[in-house]
Order: structure tokens, then sequence, then C-alpha cells
């Protein structure tokens, strides 16, 4: 027992011993370790200090020393003998050690440097650990693109909020302090750098009655102080159209020229008659007339008496609005008649004889082409009859905001050319917006669809006489990265394949937004365009003489203008607003735009470190100016009106003939296109009619509709019958001598032409048997020289293989 017992109180003092010695060492322990309050709280992108400080109770000697900073199990950074481990961005203070400082430094924190902390440090034997929670919020930025509205269409205005983390967020549109319940609100799209993008869009209807109304957007998020808001005044505009109903004068007589205007909305607008670009002061202006649906309307009226040295001058009504990008604008070259009658007779019946010859010939050349296996199906240079465009679209596109693609094909096509886009990345490849077997032949070897068509992307087309333009809307995500978009115009049956493809898509996460026009800009041939480009204002004091602020545009992937303290530019007349710069406008002024002006241009703006590029494509259209030179034809007998379209770029338009606002369907032919040392083109297209009685109180009208501007031009008439004299044939002796010797003349050109071409034909070989030949032509006589000549009058078998008469 007593054996038992002592080894019992052994073990028990022992014990008795151990716990008191480890209270004392818990007690008498070296080390104290101290953390901040948590948690911390950092903006994305700036530099936080996690706070920890740690005692000893005795002399602080380093070679005791370890401390680890870690995040998630992950070493941040570290510290032993003597020796600094950093991962990078983050940052110890050794020379602080010595005082007991030991808090760790992160430089320019992302979102994934967010969460909780450790600290562990030993001061041999002791070692002690504390935690922290950082926690990173970035602020939304708020942008409200649109701030005007379309009378009586439905118009739609974004509220883009982008760059904010974490993702809860609160976006209101309100009107007059009324919350709007019906917005529309995009998902949340993740950028690459961990924040986050959405639109909330209100689309309405606008009314004369919501003028003025105020609108607003508000945004709530944990990291703001107080909610943000942008807010205006609605705008509501109707763009003004435009009608010049007069264009010739009688000499010597006092002759009015009314200029309508209507549709537009507000009432302001500025209306200007001009004549060889000077502007006439001595035009009237009635007053706006109000029409039911609070549009406008007026006419401005410019009146003088014209004489013979007026024809030919170019007058023009110009109308500027604000609804309108580029003034509004109809010329025309005044035509004065009244001059002597014969003269008149003359140029009329010489311009309808020399159409008629030109079409005949045209006609018969191209018939006996066909009949002969000579026409080809294409021009006559040797090229296509139709011309493809790029794919045009902005090179960075916003991410969670809809971006639209196109491609036009112009000129002759079949109308059943089917079209076809792609999405390719990589080796993957996504076939958008075809079904099955297409009109034109194409069959699912030629739609190679491997992925499931990406959500929310939509082709459409559109159709407009001799243009066909397809369209891609598509909302880019991050996997949109790097992905290319093909679009292709095939018909299997005529042999044609054509397909372009666009640049890499490149989202953009909206850091630093530069903001530019939508491509592409269309831009009126020989005007000044603006290319606008904003940016985030800069801040107090950062112009263009501080060195902070750096502005370059480029053009085709050359510098163009370059603004460093100094604007340099290659393109003359091109200029900056350099009053404008310091609130975030960098537009380009192009002034007197050619056609070497069009292309893609990128504008990149720089300052306080931060860097951010739009892109931006000009594409230049010019208006046409139509006349009918001479709308008098012969009663009951086939005429030719002739339409003369001048003036219009590019060279793509559509042309046709109606009758009372209807279009006619009857064919009618057009000139081949002519360029113009200034760029633009001309044609000249004939319709034929035999008019009779009815036909003296129609309207008629040529019209030249633009594909690019949507805009027609057109010029309305109504015939006329030649009068009693020139129905007889009653002229004048010397000029029915010349039209008879006019018509002499055609006819024999259009023989020796005819002759000309079977002779060159059969020297190449290429005729096998003759249109006509003396010797094969069977007169009543011509069997009996046959027999004398013991042939019966045919050519040898031999010689007819052969194609020799």
């Amino acid at each position: 027992m007593a054996t038992l017992w002592g080894r019992r109180a052994g073990t028990m003092g022992l014990g008795g011993l151990l716990i008191p010695l480890l209270v004392l060492g818990v007690a008498d322990s070296q080390l104290v370790l101290s953390m901040g309050p948590s948690p911390v709280r950092a903006a994305l992108g700036s530099d936080v200090q996690l706070p920890c400080t740690f005692t000893v109770r005795e002399r602080f000697e380093i070679t005791k020393f370890y401390l680890a900073w870690s995040l998630g199990g992950h070493r941040v950074a570290e510290y032993v003998r003597e020796q600094k481990i950093y991962q990078q961005g983050s940052e110890l203070f050794p020379e602080e050690l010595s005082r007991g400082n030991c808090s760790l430094l992160l430089h320019q924190v992302a979102v994934r440097d967010g969460g909780r902390y450790t600290s562990t440090v030993i001061y041999t034997p002791d070692k002690e650990e504390k935690q922290l929670e950082l926690q990173v919020t970035a602020a939304p930025r708020l942008s409200v693109p649109r701030k005007a509205g379309v009378l009586n269409a439905a118009s739609s205005f974004p509220c883009h909020v982008w760059g904010f983390y974490p993702g809860d967020v609160t976006v209101t549109w309100l009107r007059d302090g009324q919350v709007l319940t019906d917005a529309t609100r995009s998902a949340p799209q993740r950028n690459s750098d961990g924040t986050f993008n959405l639109t909330l869009t209100y689309t309405f209807t606008p009314n004369l009655s919501d003028s003025s109304s105020i609108f607003s957007c508000h945004v709530s998020h944990v990291a703001l102080a107080q909610p943000l808001r942008e807010e205006f005044p609605l705008v509501i505009g109707a763009a003004p159209r435009i009608s010049v109903p007069r264009r010739s004068a009688v000499r010597n007589a006092e002759t009015f020229f009314p200029c309508h205007v209507w549709g537009f909305y507000p009432g302001d607008v500025t209306v200007t008659w001009l004549r060889d670009g000077q502007v006439l002061t001595d035009a009237t202006r009635s007053a706006p007339q109000r029409n039911p649906d609070g549009t406008f309307n007026l006419t401005a009226i410019y009146m003088f008496t014209p004489t013979t040295s007026d024809s030919g001058s170019i007058f023009s009504c110009r109308v500027s609005h604000p609804a309108l990008a580029q003034p509004l604008r109809e010329e025309f070259p005044l035509d004065v008649t009244g001059m002597h009658g014969s003269t008149t007779v003359l140029t009329a019946v010489l311009g309808i004889l020399g159409t008629l010859a030109a079409v005949t010939t045209a006609l018969a050349t191209y018939f006996w082409c066909r009949w002969k296996g000579r026409c080809a199906t294409t021009s006559t240079d040797g090229k296509a009859p139709y011309s493809v465009s790029e794919v045009l679209g902005p090179v960075q596109c916003l991410l969670g905001h809809e971006v639209t693609l196109s491609y036009a094909l112009g000129g002759k096509f079949p109308k059943d050319t089917a079209v076809t886009w792609e999405w390719i990345h990589g080796e993957d490849k996504t076939v958008i917006g075809t079904d099955g077997v297409s009109e034109a032949g194409e069959g699912p070897e030629h739609q190679p669809l491997l992925h499931p068509q990406p959500p929310g992307w939509k082709a459409t087309q559109e159709r407009s006489g001799t243009c066909l333009t397809a369209s891609l809307s598509f909302t880019p995500t991050v996997q949109d990265d790097g992905a290319r978009v093909r679009c292709s115009f095939h018909h299997e049956a005529r042999g044609i394949r054509e397909q372009r493809e666009s640049g890499e898509i490149r989202p953009w996460t909206g850091a630093f937004l530069v903001s530019t026009d939508p491509s592409p800009v269309t831009g009126l041939l020989g005007s000044d365009v603006l290319l606008t480009c904003s940016f985030p204002a800069a801040p107090h004091g950062a112009g263009q003489g501080d060195g902070q602020l750096r502005v370059t545009w480029h053009f085709q992937g050359q510098t163009l203008l370059e603004l460093d303290g100094i604007a340099v530019t290659t393109r003359k007349g091109a200029e900056l607003f350099a009053p404008e710069l310091p609130r975030g406008n960098a537009s380009l002024l192009l002034p007197r735009v050619t056609p070497a002006d069009q292309g893609p241009y990128r504008c990149s703006v720089r300052y306080g470190g931060r860097r951010g590029e739009g892109s931006v494509r000009l594409q230049l259209a010019a208006l046409p100016r139509v006349e009918v030179p001479s709308p008098v034809v012969q009663r009951d007998e086939d005429s030719a009106l002739v339409c003369c379209v001048r003036g219009f770029y590019p060279q793509h338009i559509a042309v046709s003939w109606l009758r009372d606002g209807q279009e006619l369907n009857a064919s009618f032919v057009s000139a081949a296109r002519r360029g113009h040392r200034d760029g633009t083109f001309s044609l000249v297209t004939v319709y034929r009619l035999t008019p009779t009685e009815r036909d003296l109180g129609a309207l008629f009208s040529c019209r030249a509709r633009h594909p690019l501007l949507n805009q027609s031009r057109r010029a309305d008439f109504r015939i006329a019958f030649r009068g009693p004299e020139e129905e007889r044939g009653r002229l004048e002796p010397g000029l029915r001598i010349l039209l008879w010797t006019l018509r002499g003349a055609l006819l024999l050109a259009m023989v020796l032409g005819g002759w000309s071409c079977y002779c060159s034909a059969r020297r190449r070989g290429q005729v096998r048997e003759p249109i006509w030949s003396p010797r094969r032509w069977r007169s009543p006589w011509g069997a009996a020289r046959g027999r004398g000549r013991g042939t019966g009058g045919a050519v040898p078998a031999e010689r007819l293989e052969k194609g020799i008469p």
C-alpha cells in the first residue's frame, strides 16, 4: 500500500508541479501581439495598410523573430532571419520591427485581395496569431448617353452603371421625382478585374406633353456615401423634310421658287436660299404652321426675273434644325426656257433621237452578243457587276452593351442571294441566322453549325433597289474576347460567294471609358465632319500644357493628329478644340472631307496613368441631283423620257420611275455610271412609253434613293405633247434636212459598226455561220447561175464546216 500510495503521490506531485509551471509560462510569455479594428475597407486600386503591433518583455533580438502574413492559407509576406519574402503588391516594414510594427502594406488592391488575413509572429520560444478582415469595394460610375427622344416614336433611354463591387446595386429611373417601375434591367456582367456592369433601360413613346419633363437615374451602392444621380430635361425633336418643286423658269418673266419644309419639331428652324454657294438675303419666309401631330411646316420663297445668263446657275435650299446632325440641302441647276422655238425643238428632237439611237444600238449589240454566246455575267471592264463592303462596326465595345455589325452588297445580283453570319473563335464556329436550304441553293454543307447559336444574337437583312445590307446585333461578353465575325453573300447557281471578316472583338471593361459616335458615321461629301470623342473630365488643372493629358487620333493605323502640349497633324485643316479638352471633349474636326478621308479612326486618350481608346468609322455620301430635261413626247408614238441623276456618292444608287405616286414596273435602261473629279458619280436613265390622251394630266416622277442616307430625291413633271406644227412635221426646211442627215448618219454608223464587229469576229475564227453573205443569198436567178457553174448555187459542205462562206 505504501508503495502504491507513494507512486500515486509521486505522480500527483509531478502534475501539481507541471500545471503551475504551465500557467506561469503563459503568464510570463515574452510576446504580446495586437491587431487593428476589423474589418478594414479599401477602395479598388488604392493602397491599404493592415495594422499589427507586438511587444516583448526583454531587449529585442532580431535573430529570435519570425513574421508571416497569409490569406486563405496562401503566404502573402514573410520575414525570417533578416530575409524578406514578398508576394507582388505586398510590403513589410523591416526597419520598424525593432519598434514593434509588423503591419502589412498592400499596393493597388484588387477584388481578389479581399478576405481574412492572418498575422503569425514567433519570438522564440513564444508564438502569437491574430486575424483581420479586408473588404475591397469599388464605387459605381454612371452614364446616361441619350437625353433626347423622337416625337411619336419609341425611344429608349439607357442608364449605364459600371465598375462596381460587390455586385449588389440598386438602380432606379425617375420622372419628375416619381419612380418608373417598367424599366428593364440587364443581368450584371462581370469584368476581368472582378467588377460588374449593368444597364437599366426605360423605353416609351414621347409626345409633346412629355417635353421638359425631368428624368433622372439613381444608383445606390455600399461603396457610396451618397447615391449617384444624373438628371436631365427631356428634349423631343423631329427632323424636317424638304422639297423644292420648281426647278425651271421662263426668261424675262418674274418667277418664284418655293422651298417647302415640313414635319419638324421644335419650331425653331433656319431656312436659307443660296445661289452658287452665296446666300440670297432677299428670300421671304412664311410663319411656321402647326400640324395636328404637333410638328410644324413652313415655306421659304425666293423670287426674281431670270435672264439667259442665269441658266445653269446652281440654286439650293438649306435647312438647319436641332434634330439634324448635318444641315439638309437640296440643290438644282436652273433651267431657263423661252428661247427661240427652232432651237428648243431642235434640242428636244436631237435629244430624243440620240437617246433612241443609243438605246437601239445598245440593245441590238447586247442581243447579238447573247445570240453568239459572247456575253458574260461580268461588267464591261471584266469585273463583277457588284461590289461588297467591309464588315463595319466598332473595334472596341463595352461589355453588356449591344453592338451592331453591318455588311453591304451593291450592284447587280440575284434577288434570292443568301446571307450567312459566322462567329469564329479559334477552332470553334457558329452559324447565325441561317435555317436550312436557302433559295439560292445553299445546302447544309455550307452551314457548319458546330455549336448552339449564342443567345441574343440577331441577324437582319434590308434590301433596297441595288443594295442589300446585312446586320448582326449582339451584346458582347467576356467569352467573345478575341472572336471574329464572318459574313458571306452566296448564290450557288450564279457562282456568287463573297465573304468578309471583322477584326477581333475586344470587349471594353469600362475602367476608363472613351466614347465615340456609333459606327459608321455618315458625312456629306465636301462638308465639315465632326468625329466626337469624349472621356471622363480631366482633374482641375489637367490641361494641354501640364504634360498630364495626351490625345492622339489615328487614321487607318497611322497617326493623324497628336496633342501633347502642342498639336501636330498630318491632315491639312484637322483640329481639336483645345478649350474643351479639360471638360473631356477630344472631338476631331475634318474640314471639306473627300473620299480619301473614309475609313477607321481611333481616338486615344491618356492622363493620370490611365488610358482609353474609342474607334469610329467614317463613310461619306452625297445626295443626287435629279432632273428630267424635256418632258415633251409624241402622242400615240413610242417615246422616251430621260432622267439625269448627278452628283451622288458612292456609286450605288436606286433609281425608279413613278406615275401618280405608284412605281412603274415597266423596264427602263440606265446608262453606265461615270465618275467626276470631285469623286461623285452620274447616270442617265431612259423610260420608254407610248403616251395617250389619259397620260396628259398624270404626274410622273423620277426618283433616286440613296441607300446610305436613306433619303430620296425626285423630279416631278407632267408630260406635254408636241404642238400641231411639230406633229405634222411643219419644220423649217433647213431643220428637216439636218434631221434626215442625222438619221442617215446614225443608220450608216450602226451598219458599219455591225459589219466591223462581224469582220473582227471572223478574223478571230469565232464565227461558225455568218449572219449574212452575198455568196449565200439565193436570188431567183441563183439556180441558173449555179447550174452554169456546176454547183447548183450551194456552198461546199467542207467550207460550211470550217465556217467559210
